[in-house]
């Protein structure tokens, strides 16, 4: 009996004292100046040491979570710790009494699609947990792991990014969405997908790639007339945006994030929000259809098969977020059909359709996606 005892007495001790082993410390980034402890502590700071005069991949920058409990520099990993990740998170400031600037919060490795990430977290506690990081945009990545308050967001404050269109762009190359809106090779896009190149090739729907010039071009409502080397029986017509309601449901079909999503035509629907745009600008609509980079420039469609608008832009997370507290959801905008037909010499006209389905056949025929080099 007394061996029993003491048996179960070792084990218990031997329990309770790996339960009581400490965790292993959160690696600290060396400082610049190679003194111990001496880190940046502010975002200039930050901006000095980690970014000047040098150019940065995607991911880089400087990040805030949306509740505020840290601020950290995601850089290169050219630390010498932990030399197996690509990039390390480094943390500038903190709320959290467990923390302090200059150590590492963040790991990530590259993978085969450039807004996906591998690596490591380290928690409030200072525990570590494997997951993935997904770059929803350029200036918003979502952490994959509920750590029971919700899935951490990091919204970026470096480098500040002003364009709210939403292209698609891999390094020189923008990526956007088109629709056929005659016979003859006319389409349409918009102004930012286009900007500043000449070299521009469009995939039809039937699969067809063929060059495209712009033939017309508004920065102002962010438009663009292509003229394509084609002939294009399948196209969309349009309706006033006068005739069209607050609630009417709507539709568009694109190309979003064709890394990840793939190459087929994508269909998402919603309703008109707002027969006008930021601060009541009178030449758009506000849309709830969830859009993502690469369908700017995509029809909004109504359920007679007719076009009332084209997407533009999305609302921008970092400065939305900072203004109201909270994340926008599904806050697009779309330039309203008025406008497009003043830009398009021969409007051609197509009967109305009698079905859902029908109206979403047509768009999916008249849509092609937009490859234009920089």
């Amino acid at each position: 009996m007394a061996q029993s005892i003491q048996f179960c007495l070792s084990i218990l001790v031997i329990v309770i004292l790996h339960g009581c082993a400490p965790m292993a410390p959160v690696p600290s980034a060396p400082s610049a100046s190679g003194n111990a402890g001496e880190h940046p502590s502010t975002e200039a700071g930050a901006i000095e040491i980690y970014f000047a005069d040098r150019e940065l991949d995607p991911i880089e920058g400087i990040w805030t979570w949306d509740k505020n409990e840290y601020q950290v520099a995601i850089v290169k990993n050219n630390t010498g710790i932990e030399i197996e990740y690509d990039y390390v998170g480094i943390v500038i400031r903190t709320d959290t009494g467990m923390w302090k600037s200059g150590q590492i919060k963040l790991l990530l490795n590259s993978t085969a699609t450039d807004t996906i990430f591998t690596g490591v977290y380290f928690a409030g506690n200072q525990s570590r947990t494997n997951l993935s990081y997904f770059l929803e945009n350029p200036n918003l990545i979502k952490v994959n792991y509920d750590f029971g308050t919700g899935l951490p967001l990091l919204i970026r404050d470096y480098p500040v990014s002003r364009s709210s269109g939403i292209a698609s762009r891999n390094g020189a190359e923008s990526h956007g969405t088109c629709f056929i809106v005659g016979p003859n090779g006319t389409a349409i896009t918009s102004h930012h997908v286009v900007e500043g190149t000449d070299n521009i090739m469009v995939t039809l729907s039937d699969g067809r790639q063929v060059p495209a010039v712009v033939e017309k071009s508004s920065a102002a409502n962010d438009l663009a007339v292509l003229r394509l080397a084609a002939s294009t029986p399948d196209y969309l017509s349009f309706t006033s945006t006068r005739s069209v309601q607050v609630g009417d449901q709507v539709f568009t079909v694109g190309y979003p994030t064709k890394s990840i999503l793939g190459s087929e035509a994508k269909f998402t629907e919603g309703s008109i929000s707002a027969l006008s745009g930021i601060q009541d600008e009178a030449s758009y609509m506000q849309v709830s259809v969830p859009v993502q980079p690469g369908n700017s420039g995509g029809p909004v469609v109504n359920y007679d098969g007719n076009v009332v608008g084209v997407i533009a832009a999305t609302a921008a997370v970092e400065t939305f977020y900072r203004a109201t507290g909270s994340l926008p959801q599904n806050i697009n905008w779309a330039v309203k059909s008025d406008y497009v037909q003043l830009m398009i010499d021969d409007v051609v006209a197509r009967p109305i359709v009698t079905s859902r389905s029908e109206a979403i056949k047509r768009a999916l025929s008249a849509v092609c996606q937009i490859a234009a080099t920089h």
